[in-house]
């Protein structure tokens, strides 16, 4: 619902959405559960990053014990997941810009190899197909806090800046972009959801 939706906005502090924003640009203003979260100086706004457009104004945080939602708990109790990302349109691919962090509690959480599923997205269609999509580590996404510049040619850094830590030196972080090309192209993608699969990941 519209209402709900502005209401997440101004709790997060989160602005509403660039009435230029084409509907291929999900709106996500009912699903954000953080403002632009550890990247709070990244551009806000319609932005083009490797060729194409992206609505950037806040952050899905799933899997890092945040709640699933500020307002409305859409993903239920499960911090892992997050459900119902509502699309309602077809498409011939879809473009995610996404990044991980390791919630490091021990030693054993270090590193993630290459090539590890650490998440999927499932895509809904209408009539009640679905197809999962694999995150993997690597390929799709690496640590958010790494250097600027990636020397995985399979990984596409999409923004780098640095973070400012309470104390220390600017940390760098960054974002990636994965593209998935839709098999079934003729039907209308209904919803997405996001499902972490790590433990001490989000």
């Amino acid at each position: 619902p519209r209402e709900a939706a502005a209401d997440n906005l101004k709790v997060l502090g989160i602005p509403d959405r660039d009435a230029a924003a084409k509907p291929n640009l999900i709106d996500l203003s009912l699903f954000y559960n953080a403002p632009k979260g550890p990247v709070p100086w990244l551009p806000c706004g319609i932005r083009n990053w490797a060729g194409n457009d992206f609505d950037v104004r806040g952050v899905i945080d799933v899997g890092s014990g945040e709640p699933p939602g500020v307002l409305y708990s859409f993903a239920g109790a499960d911090r892992n997941v997050m459900q119902n990302i509502a699309v309602e349109q077809k498409c011939s691919r879809l473009h995610f810009i996404h990044a991980a962090g390791r919630l490091i509690r021990s030693q054993q959480d270090l590193p993630v190899p290459d090539g590890t599923a650490v998440a999927r997205y499932v895509v809904h269609f209408t009539g009640g197909e679905s197809i999962e999509i694999p995150v993997v580590w690597g390929a799709d996404v690496a640590d958010a806090y790494g250097p600027p510049l990636e020397s995985n040619p399979q990984l596409m850094i999409v923004w780098a800046g640095f973070k400012e830590p309470a104390y220390g030196e600017p940390k760098p972080v960054r974002l990636f972009k994965s593209t998935w090309n839709n098999p079934r192209p003729e039907l209308s993608v209904t919803s997405i959801d996001i499902i972490v699969l790590k433990e001490h990941l989000s």
